[in-house]
């Protein structure tokens, strides 16, 4: 009962947060206008189609059905799609309370959910028609099966997991490999016992083909449509190309400008200029490897960026991401080096660190593994503080860096100098 009434507090007060920080006067723009687009198609019977009337698979279809579902049932309204996604943001805001009490307890349980109810990017980009909100909320209910559904994977778990993966991959391409995670995850939880590692592998199979079953149409209609085998999306080109070819060389999250786009808009079929930009890029990380290398460094920290110019917009410093940041990693290496059972967490973290290693990469990428630092650092500042020797000074320690990281979002601008000025002496702007 009490754990009951924690949770629903936890989600009034992040549904709160975000319904009295609605921007109803936001006009959509960017990646936001074509969601809205294909969704609208698609709520009309018009298909899954380009601007030209043409079928696509730029972008994965799952969000567009979320749209076109809330269309159908309360028009084409903005505020009826905000407040849905309020509700999922809200959710997943409980879902992380539940993973967070599952593996470290009350204390860290209730700094997670209060941290994640205000972290500033989550609160916005609830509002906004990207496919962020939907994908982590169906990110965290995978987590919260996998993290508080004991040590074996029965069937019916098995079927509910692969569901849930084939469903995050549609939203987005990044969730492809989901299955292997979550497979990982039982193998390292599982006890060695014949009888239950058998049973792990054939429910790990059933795991698979309902992940393949529930994309088998899309991928069937990529194929029909372009000839080639698409199990998601056709952006993956672009997005290897821009990694490497960014904007004046050193601006990520923007498309080309350069002859490589001019030669590519020729290319009528959308799967052959996806494979045209894909070979573009490889041949950039051949022809010039320490540039390349380069360049990951610096995709690495335009995805750790405190900065926000994406999500939140002008240029918006996170402080919320400075001030839990470093006890997240601090949490994640403990975690790794000591305790099995959030393996699963970090290796998920770590999957989506590493696309930066081959994709662009900006804050919005990383939004859907911000909970779960959250959930580390969480985890780390509650032991600190409640340590029975130096715990109060921990404590006033430790509200003193967040005052400092608040400071640095009330005067952004010198923050933005000195975050500039380091990074043209490194050489890397």
């Amino acid at each position: 009962m009490k754990n009951a009434l924690i949770i629903f507090a936890i989600f009034i007060l992040a549904f709160s947060v975000r319904l009295v920080s609605m921007d109803r006067g936001h006009v959509i723009e960017s990646d936001e206008i074509e969601h809205d687009r294909l969704g609208l198609s698609l709520a009309e019977g018009k298909g899954y189609v380009s601007t030209d009337g043409k079928p696509t698979a730029f972008r994965p279809p799952f969000y567009a059905i979320f749209l076109a579902m809330v269309y159908k049932v309360f028009g084409h309204s903005y505020a009826a799609i905000r407040i849905v996604q309020i509700f999922l943001s809200s959710a997943t805001v409980v879902f992380f309370y539940v993973i967070a009490l599952k593996l470290f307890g009350r204390p860290a349980a209730l700094l997670t959910g209060m941290l994640a109810s205000i972290y500033m990017p989550f609160v916005v980009s609830s509002m906004l028609l990207y496919n962020e909100t939907l994908f982590n909320f169906l990110l965290a209910l995978i987590c919260v099966i996998v993290v508080s559904g004991g040590t074996e994977l029965g069937f019916l778990k098995a079927v509910s997991l692969g569901l849930l993966a084939a469903l995050l991959a549609i939203t987005k391409s990044t969730g492809i490999l989901m299955p292997a995670i979550v497979i990982i995850a039982y193998y390292l939880k599982i006890p060695p016992v014949s009888k239950a590692r058998s049973r792990f592998m054939v429910n790990s199979i059933v795991l698979v083909l309902v992940f393949c079953l529930i994309l088998a149409p899309w991928t069937a209609r990529n194929y029909r449509i372009f000839g080639k085998m698409i199990p998601v999306s056709t952006n993956s080109g672009i997005n290897m190309y821009v990694g490497i070819r960014p904007v004046e060389g050193k601006i990520f999250g923007l498309g080309p400008r350069d002859d490589i786009k001019n030669r590519a808009d020729l290319i009528e079929d959308e799967a052959d200029r996806s494979a045209f930009y894909m070979r573009q890029a490889i041949k950039a990380y051949i022809e010039d490897p320490l540039r390349a290398i380069k360049l990951i460094f610096m995709r690495m920290l335009f995805f750790f960026s405190f900065i926000d110019w994406e999500i939140m917009g002008g240029a918006v410093i996170n402080y919320h991401f400075i001030f839990f940041i470093p006890f997240a990693i601090a949490g994640m290496v403990v975690s790794a080096l000591k305790r099995r059972d959030t393996i699963f967490l970090v290796i998920l973290c770590g999957l989506f660190t590493s696309m930066v290693m081959i994709f662009q990469a900006t804050p919005r990428y990383r939004l859907p593994i911000d909970g779960y630092l959250i959930i580390f650092a969480s985890a780390v500042i509650c032991d600190l503080v409640m340590r029975k020797r130096y715990g109060r000074i921990f404590a006033v320690l430790i509200s003193v860096y967040f005052i400092f990281t608040w400071t640095l979002y009330v005067f952004p601008y010198w923050t933005k100098d000195i975050a500039r000025t380091v990074m043209q002496r490194a050489g890397l702007w």
